[in-house]
């Protein structure tokens, strides 16, 4: 019998709750029936379920969640198992996906707002998709948004072999960009070199602004991504950098260039 065709009964949810913050000890199991889908909501029975840094932040607090009580989680796919009122372009047995908040897929099913679902084609698999969305939303927000990546350009990811960074890697290849990454080890590097990067930078046994400098004749990158943070951010040599390690209480740095004066 496969997992979607092994559902619990169609109200019953397994769930992995917190009551408070803290370490991994704070999740525990707690079994609920889900009233009926609202108005403009879905229950959708998970197939695969999405595991993210953010979950983690959301456990210890570094993220509060609304209110507690609160099952973690913001990445699942499955199946449409019911439909509230005024729910248009889905139907029950349809796969979806989805990926942000409200937090709530660390559940065999959930209630979730119908406009989070995205209806998904034949030949994407769930837990492909259940791994991979957040980060590709991610990925498209900075490529295509913060700074619009053009052909061309030389990127510089750090930690290029991590879950976002093997994505930007291969996104920024298909744009046709030029793309530079530090990594921690040897294994991450041909990891990261296996799926399109141009220049892995081992940033534990070299200097990687000397590394970056040498690899553009002095010139720097023109858009570089640090999901460090710290001494990283500050030493980083790009015209255009987007920090993604802040602190929780403090937005998202987009440093630019100087502008030239009159």
């Amino acid at each position: 019998m496969s997992q979607r065709e092994a559902f619990l009964p169609a109200s019953a949810s397994t769930r992995i709750i917190i009551d408070q913050y803290g370490d991994a000890s704070v999740l525990h199991r707690h079994d609920a029936v889900l009233p009926p889908p609202a108005p403009g909501e879905i229950r959708v029975r998970h197939t695969a379920i999405g595991v993210n840094y953010v979950d983690v932040y959301h456990r210890s607090g570094l993220y509060p969640l609304p209110a507690l009580p609160a099952v973690p989680g913001v990445e699942a796919a499955g199946v449409v198992e019911a439909l509230g009122v005024g729910v248009d372009g889905l139907q029950v047995g349809q796969r979806i996906a989805y990926a942000g908040l409200p937090a709530g897929s660390y559940a065999s099913a959930r209630n979730l707002p119908a406009e989070r679902a995205i209806p998904l084609p034949g030949d994407v698999a769930d837990d492909a998709v259940a791994s991979l969305l957040l980060r590709g939303i991610t990925a498209h927000m900075l490529l295509a948004y913060v700074r619009p990546l053009k052909a061309g350009d030389t990127l510089l990811v750090h930690a290029a072999a991590g879950g976002l960074g093997l994505v930007l890697v291969q996104w920024a290849k298909r744009l046709g960009a030029r793309v530079i990454g530090t990594v921690g080890s040897p294994a991450k590097a041909q990891l990261a070199l296996a799926h399109g990067l141009d220049h892995a930078i081992l940033y534990r046994e070299e200097d990687f602004v000397a590394a970056v400098m040498g690899l553009t004749d002095g010139q720097g990158v023109d858009y570089a991504i640090d999901g460090i943070g710290g001494k990283t951010l500050l030493d980083t040599p790009s015209g255009y950098m987007f920090d993604s390690a802040t602190p929780a209480d403090e937005p998202n740095q987009i440093i630019e260039p100087p502008k030239p004066t009159a």
